[in-house]
Parts: structure tokens; C-alpha cells; sequence
């Protein structure tokens, strides 16, 4: 239910408790990692630099409460995104 309001464009307005609530779900339910942050690397943004600094953020408050166990389920997707982050033209 969460997670289709990371598509929206004014994602902005309300991310802060947006990720909150996501965070909140993986702290209570792990086995909920998995789905949760592949969902987001399906909902990624492509071309809206900051939207992708919004989720690059909710990316390592989720990663902060994790288990290691849940971890090496999402590493492989995970990373993947993250190298196309640093390897883009926007990176700073």
C-alpha cells in the first residue's frame, strides 16, 4: 500500500513520513525487506536527481535497521542501483 506513493510528483511533501512508516514496517515485520526494497528499486526515479536523493536517504534509514539475513536477499539488486547512481552525470 506504501509503497506506490514513492511514484507520485510531489513525493516531496511527504517522504519524511512516508519512510518513516516504511521503517516502521521492516522494524516490525523483517521478513518484509525483501518485497519493500525491491519495490523501490522498481519505483525508482530516472531523471529527477532529487527524487533520487529521497530514496538514496529511505535506502540507509532502512538498511539501519535490518537484519544481516535480509541483507543478503536485496545486496545484489541494491548495489546494482546504487553503482548507476554513482555512475551518473548528476553524481556529485
Amino acid at each position: 500500500v506504501l509503497l506506490p506513493l514513492h511514484k507520485v510528483k510531489c513525493l516531496s511533501l511527504y517522504h519524511a513520513q512516508l519512510a518513516y512508516c516504511v521503517v516502521q514496517f521492516l522494524e516490525k515485520d523483517a521478513t518484509l525487506t525483501e518485497p519493500v526494497v525491491k519495490g523501490l528499486l522498481k519505483f525508482w526515479p530516472k531523471t529527477c536527481s532529487q527524487k533520487e536523493v529521497m530514496f538514496l536517504g529511505e535506502i540507509e534509514e532502512i538498511l539501519d535497521v535490518i537484519e544481516p539475513s535480509q541483507f543478503v536477499k536485496i545486496q545484489e539488486p541494491l548495489f546494482r542501483q546504487i553503482a548507476r547512481c554513482v555512475s551518473s552525470p548528476h553524481f556529485q
